[in-house]
Order: C-alpha cells, then structure tokens, then sequence
C-alpha cells in the first residue's frame, strides 16, 4: 500500500474558503438580477426614469447604472460558477485544478480592477451630474473614495500575487503531481 500524498493546509484551506466565497457570491449575484430584473420592471422606476428624462435630459446615467448592475451580476454568475469549478479541482489535487485557478484568479483581478474603476467613475458622474456634489462639497468625498479604490486594487493585486506564487511553487507543484500519480 503507498503511502498517501502530503495535503497542505495551504491549498486546502485556499480551495475551501474559495468555493465558500464562491457560492456566496454566486447566490448575491442571482439576488443582483432579481433586483435588477424587479427594479426596472416596477412601475415607480419607469415613471422615474420618464420624469428623469423630463427634468434631466443627462439622466441617461440612471440607464447606464442599471445595466451596469445586470453586466456585473451576468459576469458574476460566469466567473463564480467558474470559480467554484476550480476550487474544487484544487481541493481534489488536479493538475487542471491548479492550472485553472491560477487563471481564474488573474480573470478575476483584473476584472476587479476594470470593475471598480468602472464603478468608481460611474459614482463620480452620477454625483456631479445629479448636483449632489455642490450640496455636500463632495471633493473630499470622491478624494476618498478614489483613494479607497485604489488600496482595494492593490490589496487584491497583492493577494493574488501570493497566491499564484505559491501555487506556482515547486512544492504545491510536486503536491499535485503526487496526487495525480497516485490516483
């Protein structure tokens, strides 16, 4: 009988924590839609949105908003349903399962990055757009949420880079090929 390949509590609690977060942000992403889906339908939000039109001819950006939050729910849904895939390949010491979520994991910083730059920006506009800014001299405001927006991102750059580099390590490397042989 051979003996069994070394599990490190690194990958293991990676691919666990990883389907956790997964799966919940799969569920918060289906939430997403259904309050997309139930917001734009309702009758308050379309006479809004007409009203909006009226008073505000640059209300387009209410429009942009709402699909904003369908665009990154639908990539949600796709890159956590891919995520939870990944995870669990990790968790059963696949080759493909380490590969993949060294691939998963730079889709998903980087749509981080674009996301909340992208979201950042809309939040600005909307903002000065709506004249919410000189009600509340917002400049402190958006200096702050900028600022935010960018340790996020090198916070999850940071992150990410030490998890690709030690799933990139010759001994999380030699786990898997292990568990492979062994299997």
């Amino acid at each position: 009988m051979e003996p069994k390949p070394q599990r490190s509590t690194f990958v293991t609690g990676l691919a666990i924590v990883s389907m956790l977060l997964a799966a919940f942000l799969f569920v918060s992403d289906i939430a997403g839609l259904v309050s997309y889906i139930n917001l734009t339908n309702s009758s308050e939000y379309q006479m809004a949105m007409k009203l909006m039109q009226a008073y505000q001819p640059d209300s387009r950006l209410m429009l942009i908003n709402s699909g904003w939050m369908m665009t990154t729910s639908l990539v949600g849904l796709v890159i956590n349903m891919g995520t939870l895939v990944v995870s669990y390949g990790l968790f059963a010491r696949k080759t493909w399962g380490r590969i993949s979520y060294i691939s998963f994991l730079g889709i998903q910083t980087v749509y981080y990055i674009f996301s909340s730059i992208g979201g950042y920006y809309l939040a600005q506009t909307i903002v000065n757009k709506s004249g919410i800014d000189e009600m509340l001299n917002s400049s402190e405001l958006l200096a702050f949420g900028g600022f935010t927006a960018i340790v996020g991102m090198i916070i999850v750059v940071a992150t990410a880079a030490f998890i690709i580099r030690k799933l990139s390590s010759e001994s999380v490397r030699q786990e898997f090929v292990q568990s492979s042989v062994n299997s």
